[in-house]
């Protein structure tokens, strides 16, 4: 860790400054609320020491004033308060800051065992001492003090923000609204502008730790992940109540403000591991909060192990209902289970046997050996090696249920239900469940002694496909996005569908949501939509009208139809002109499978010749 260092007088300043904006003056002795004898600054009779303290404060005293003091000093722990209250002297702000200035070194001697600089970080702990007194800072403050200990700043400031209020219940709004300005002080980074790849993954890591913790206390008392204000702010009223500091050291961050930092250097360095990815691994394509990446441990207390099994969960329900969002999971070491929910995720299993499962919407899945994928509707993508896997064909000789890739790197086998794929050094692959069309994965025929790939729904590629109104032909050029066939199909398709649901939105949205639905179609090699629908509600079992739109190519009741699910939300905040960049990625990338499958079956076919 990398304190952000203070001369001694700024130093001396920050902690008085800190003191005072969050303690009040009180000119007599008081009980503020806590069972506590209270004057000046904070500060609390209820101690052993005060004869020392006042004395060296320099504050003059009556006799009966100290005599007062030393009794109190020599009393049981329950009498102090009681005594404490009848303290008759009355306090200016002069006196009050010198009995302030007096008393810190109490607070800061069990912050100085940790051997931090004078800094904004010791200043911040020695605020929360302060306020919680030595005695509960050394019995329930551990976890803190070992993070420090340990320089894992990301643990120490999560301990600060949300696991050192205390446990005063009548005060808890204030003491959160308090940790919220401390935490904020302390600092969650080195330095927030210069994030490298490993301190975000040392942020994220601990995110994941205490995820369900921070997103429960963010709902109660700050923003919640997703940007929903459901209980009190604590962060504007600090805010607003400690302008004081926050103008000179930052305002309060939200949980997603706050995580944004790691986001960007997470991503960054992802975009570099998987530069197949790049163009979906922005900074615009996943909220801070919707990334999970495998702790490394299972509590704070132990150290980060790169064979760590990890169970990552990105699914969330808000009133009943799974909530959609595009997530990003992340598998490091160790057999990992990753599990997606509603929207278009992302999820990567690294190294280990992962098992990766993917909800409703466009998911990508990016997997190594001994790796397991399973799909709930069957949409989507893996990928290998930085490649698309995508299928082959069945040439004569080869066994049974066994197909091979057009550049013969993969050879897919039937297994039941299962998918088994296999690399050229013998690394495995599954995909359970698996129907030929499956996450963009179509197997070959062999009809007629000849060999052709086939596409979802058994029907052969480059052939234009029977379907109920007529038969269409994609042809090989890239239009703009509005001239397109199939976004002009889309688009009334989605009219037709909004105006009989009664879902009324903006034409621009409109927009955005046919071109989504082009994209997914010509993805899915569909060359037109004969249906399109809302997907069913799991609750209700009726449309979800927030969901995914399916299209269909061909009769409902043919199982050749073809399918292409979108999801309407993610579609419909999509600007057209990142859609149509998708559209003539799609085209672009089915042209080169076309052009490799026909180069390799027409090697195949002249090896076939010259051996005969």
């Amino acid at each position: 860790m990398d304190y952000n260092e203070l001369t001694q007088e700024q130093y001396n300043e920050l902690i008085k400054r800190l003191v005072k904006i969050t303690e009040s003056l009180h000119a007599r002795s008081q009980d503020v609320g806590d069972d506590r004898a209270t004057i000046g600054y904070g500060y609390t009779f209820n101690r052993s020491n005060n004869v020392e303290i006042w004395e060296r404060s320099g504050i003059e005293l009556t006799r009966g004033e100290r005599e007062l003091l030393q009794r109190i000093d020599e009393a049981p722990a329950a009498d102090r308060t009681r005594l404490g209250l009848t303290f008759p002297r009355t306090l200016d702000a002069a006196q009050a800051d010198r009995l302030l200035e007096a008393s810190i070194p109490e607070y800061e001697a069990p912050v100085n065992a940790l051997d931090m600089p004078m800094s904004r970080e010791k200043a911040a702990a020695v605020s929360v001492v302060y306020n919680r007194g030595v005695g509960s800072y050394n019995r329930n403050m551990e976890p803190f003090r070992d993070a420090v200990e340990a320089g894992d700043r990301a643990e120490a400031w999560f301990e600060l923000r949300y696991n050192s209020w205390g446990s005063h219940a009548p005060s808890e709004a204030g003491l959160r609204k308090r940790r919220y300005m401390e935490g904020q002080l302390f600092g969650l980074y080195d330095d927030p502008a210069n994030v490298d790849a490993a301190e975000a993954r040392d942020v994220y890591r601990s995110f994941q730790l205490h995820r369900d913790r921070i997103v429960r206390d963010e709902r109660n008392w700050g923003e919640s992940i997703d940007g929903r204000n459901e209980g009190r702010n604590m962060i504007d009223q600090a805010n607003r109540d400690f302008s004081n500091i926050t103008a000179d050291y930052g305002e309060v961050q939200t949980i997603r403000e706050a995580l944004a930092p790691a986001r960007d250097a997470l991503l960054t360095d992802l975009r570099r591991e998987h530069p197949d990815l790049a163009d979906r691994l922005t900074n615009e394509s996943f909220e801070a909060g919707a990334i999970y990446l495998d702790p490394g441990r299972n509590t704070a207390t132990v150290a980060v192990n790169a064979e760590h099994a990890a169970t990552l969960d990105a699914r969330r329900t808000r009133n009943g209902a799974e909530v959609s969002s595009n997530d990003l999971l992340i598998g490091e070491g160790g057999d990992d289970t990753l599990r997606g929910a509603r929207g278009d995720d992302i999820l990567i299993g690294g190294a280990g046997r992962d098992r990766l499962e993917g909800g409703q919407g466009r998911d990508t899945y990016v997997v190594g050996d001994g790796d397991t994928v399973l799909d709930s509707d069957k949409v989507g993508e893996v990928r290998w090696g930085g490649r698309v896997l995508s299928g082959g064909v069945r040439n004569e000789g080869d066994p049974e249920n066994t197909y091979r890739s057009a550049d013969g790197l993969y050879t897919y086998q039937l297994q039941g239900t299962d998918l088994r794929i296999t690399d050229q050094a013998g690394a495995t692959v599954t995909v359970k469940e698996f129907e030929s069309g499956n996450l963009g994965i179509t197997l070959g025929a062999n009809p007629g002694g000849g060999t052709r790939e086939v596409l979802g729904g058994g029907v052969p590629a480059n052939d234009a496909p029977v379907t109920a109104p007529g038969e269409r032909s994609t042809g090989q050029r890239s239009e703009a996005a509005p001239e397109h066939p199939m976004y002009r199909e889309a688009l009334g398709q989605v009219e037709s569908l909004y105006e009989r649901h009664g879902k009324q939105v903006g034409n621009e949205e409109l927009q955005r949501t046919a071109m989504g639905v082009a994209v997914d179609a010509c993805r899915a090699r569909m060359t037109g939509i004969d249906h399109l629908v809302f997907s069913r509600d799991a609750q209700h079992g009726g449309p979800d009208l927030n969901g995914n739109l399916i299209a269909v190519q061909g009769r409902l009741d043919d199982p050749g139809h073809r399918v292409s699910a979108t999801a309407l939300q993610e579609a419909a905040r999509t600007p057209v002109a990142e859609s149509q960049r998708r559209l003539e990625r799609v085209g672009q990338e089915q042209l080169s499978q076309d052009r490799a499958l026909a180069l390799a079956q027409e090697q195949q076919t002249l090896g076939a010749r010259r051996l005969g």
